[in-house]
């Protein structure tokens, strides 16, 4: 072999065991650094007309396990999801309470019935219907504070949407100009580790927020998508579009996440995207999304449905009973029907004026079976028929003979003493039997209208409205109508136009409204709208659309005059249908003046000029009594099934179906951090910084440059020899 070659070789030897030591160096400097990957020297042999003339280093790579690196994404991207939803689910439980603390919704309910309990044994004191009225009141107070918490939270998560959406732009562009200064360094033989460091830290964070698959390209850059298949970058990155929503109620439609591409020459962002929403399927991204779209109205909902359940049974006692002495006039709520409807109801209805002692001025009985009425309630010879509520209210103002009036204006039903009467009194039932019969949409007359409520509140209460397919529609003005998925997304879009034909036509019906929403202009195919048997809204999502859910928009109709909308008559979307735990309050009247409080029953046997009515008469406490003991079948709503049971037991089935959430969300977040910490562990011992390898790998680098160093002494001492001769 030549000198000449021996020198190379030696030169070549020396180098690469020089740039060797600086790596070694390198990684024990940085044995405590974060996210440091363990560098290495790759090298090969130098070879001239099939002789070794040294050594070259080819890269100075990082050391990584790519099956390890995937696993660690996926786990952070559990993490991440499972750490959002906890931290959400904790806050609820805080606001929630043990069910066993004093304030408690179950304990308020509880309180309630307790209250009621003890004015059950006195009537008479004002002590004991405060008590009641408060507890009722606290119990209101507690959920209304729940309900606009929920809200809060809703906010807070689209927050930290929008700010995981600008996270994940940042750390994209990163990776793209990581990439590019990767692939030049790959094209000029210079290390590559320190930038790839960096990309690892940034692709780390991404797959944190959303779950992530990266494909390693043959240049040394990398593509990301996400685990569905939608593209995040390749030459170039995507730019991830969203406005978060600012205020956040009940009925807030949020926008969607899209994925737009970008020019790569003008930087112009695309006007329309690919929606990423349903395709987020870890990362705390999907958790921010699950809770604000899917966990937090499922609780809204489940909470809208006990105070509705509270109120609604109250009010059906309340309005079964009367107050002592009874008010002069009772006034309901907007029911959206007019004079020209038919009545609806089963069963019989009486109306009492009473003076200033208490006794029966008059009394009229209604039996809407047969549309008659009776003048005394005793007659078995009817004084008046009627067909329409207009007739009704006309004939009972009639009969009441100037004691009283009955009239219904702008669907508000109204009951008020005339003349020598001082007070009025409705008594749901037959005068015989007592009892209230099955009326209106489940409900009593009373009831139905809201003329003795004991309680309110933001939405309306009677979603069954007794209407049936063949009752007039009556509507003017438009509807807009969503049906729209648990991830925002829009399956139609339906304008309900009631100027226009066919809804528009003379005698239009209900039915003819269902028709319109079940046709090719409606829902077909995606879902379909029914009335129960009680008048209630039904929606049917069609195979492919399970958890979608029909929500209001822009709504102008007007039925009848009455100032009643298509969309707060059947409580559609949700903030009708979780609102009824916002602004839960006593009303005004009764919570001003205890005595208002409708305890008692009309008297129908008491003689003539005689009190009818007894301050004492216990009746209504011990029916409100009952309503603590007694089941209902509650509706579904959210995540918890139709149910029989109590209002307390439902209380506890809310508050256990979260504790339950939670318990299974800290079970998955814990496995995860030690799946996580495992994965990590093992990287390390392939990535990680070993001190005594390193320090070894030191001894054999030095001796092989000193061997190097030792042979280009012997070749100098060799060329100084032979110069001499």
């Amino acid at each position: 072999m030549p000198l000449s070659a021996i020198l190379n070789t030696a030169l070549t030897g020396l180098n690469v065991a020089q740039a060797a030591l600086d790596v070694t160096s390198q990684n024990i400097s940085n044995v405590n650094t974060p996210g440091y990957t363990r560098e290495t020297v790759q090298q090969e042999p130098l070879v001239t007309a099939g002789q070794g003339t040294g050594v070259a280093i080819t890269n100075i790579q990082s050391v990584t396990d790519q099956f390890l690196q995937g696993e660690l994404q996926s786990s952070a991207a559990s993490t991440g999801q499972y750490n959002a939803m906890n931290e959400i689910q904790n806050e609820l439980q805080n606001a929630i309470g043990d069910p066993a603390q004093q304030d408690s919704i179950a304990s308020a309910i509880n309180q309630i019935f307790s209250s009621i309990t003890e004015l059950a044994a006195d009537t008479t004191q004002q002590t004991s219907r405060s008590s009641t009225i408060n507890a009722i009141q606290s119990f209101g107070n507690q959920i209304g504070s729940l309900a606009s918490q929920i809200q809060t939270l809703r906010s807070s998560a689209d927050a930290q949407i929008g700010q995981n959406v600008t996270t994940v732009n940042n750390d994209l562009t990163t990776i793209q100009n990581l990439n590019q200064q990767i692939v030049q360094a790959t094209m000029s033989g210079t290390s590559t580790a320190s930038l790839e460091d960096q990309r690892t830290q940034a692709v780390n964070e991404i797959s944190g927020i959303i779950g992530i698959n990266t494909t390693q390209m043959a240049n040394g850059a990398i593509g990301i998508s996400t685990t569905s298949g939608i593209t995040l970058l390749d030459s170039t990155a995507r730019q991830l579009v969203y406005t978060p929503a600012g205020t956040v109620t009940s009925g807030t439609e949020f926008n969607q996440i899209t994925v737009n591409s970008v020019n790569p020459t003008s930087g112009v962002v695309a006007a329309t995207g690919t929606p990423l929403d349903p395709a987020v399927q870890s990362g705390s991204l999907a958790g921010w999304l699950t809770m604000r779209d899917q966990e937090l109205p499922a609780l809204a909902s489940e909470l809208g449905q006990l105070s509705s359940s509270v109120a609604n049974q109250l009010n059906a006692v309340s309005n079964a009973y009367t107050a002592v002495p009874p008010p002069a006039s009772l006034t309901g709520r907007n029911s959206g029907l007019t004079a020209a409807d038919l009545p609806g109801f089963t069963g019989q209805t009486t109306f009492y004026t009473t003076d200033s002692n208490n006794a029966i001025v008059q009394a009229v009985r209604v039996d809407f079976d047969t549309g008659t009425i009776y003048n005394p309630p005793s007659s078995t010879t009817p004084t008046a028929t009627f067909t329409t509520l207009g007739d009704l209210t006309s004939a009972v103002t009639t009969a009441l003979g100037g004691s009283g009036t009955l009239a219904l204006n702008n669907g508000v039903m109204s009951f008020t003493a005339t003349g020598t009467a001082a007070g009025v009194a409705i008594q749901q039932g037959s005068v015989a039997a007592g009892a209230q019969d099955e009326s209106r949409g489940g409900d009593g007359f009373s009831q139905f209208f809201g003329m003795n409520d004991l309680v309110q509140t933001a939405a309306p209460l009677v979603t069954n409205t007794g209407f049936t397919t063949s009752s007039p529609l009556s509507f003017s003005g438009q509807t807009t109508l969503q049906l729209i998925g648990p991830a925002n997304q829009v399956a139609a879009t339906v304008t309900v136009n009631f100027d226009q034909p066919p809804l528009s036509t003379p005698g239009a019906t209900f039915g003819d409204l269902l028709s319109y929403l079940n046709s090719s202009s409606g829902f077909a195919g995606k879902a379909t709208i029914g009335l129960s048997s009680d008048g209630a809204l039904t929606v049917t999502p069609a195979s492919g659309y399970s958890g979608y859910q029909l929500e209001v928009g822009d709504d102008t109709s007007n039925r009848g005059g009455t100032g009643m909308t298509l969309g707060t008559l059947f409580g559609i979307g949700s903030a009708n249908q979780d609102d009824t735990a916002q602004n839960f309050s006593v009303v005004s009247s009764i919570a001003s003046n205890p005595y208002a409080l409708p305890l008692a029953s009309v008297d129908t046997t008491a003689a003539a000029g005689t009190a009818a009515l007894n301050l004492s008469d216990n009746s209504g406490a011990l029916a409100l009594e009952n309503v603590g003991q007694q089941t209902f079948t509650i509706p579904a709503a959210g995540n918890l099934a139709q149910t029989t049971t109590t209002l307390g037991g439902y209380a506890a089935d809310f508050i256990g179906g979260l504790a339950n959430d939670a318990a299974n969300t800290q079970t998955q977040l814990t496995q995860q951090q030690s799946l996580q910490t495992a994965l990590q562990q093992q990287a390390s011992s392939v990535s990680g910084v070993n001190l005594d390898n390193e320090l070894a790998n030191m001894v054999m680098l030095q001796n092989a440059y000193n061997a190097s160093g030792r042979v280009l002494t012997t070749v100098n001492q060799m060329l100084t020899a032979l110069m001499q001769f």
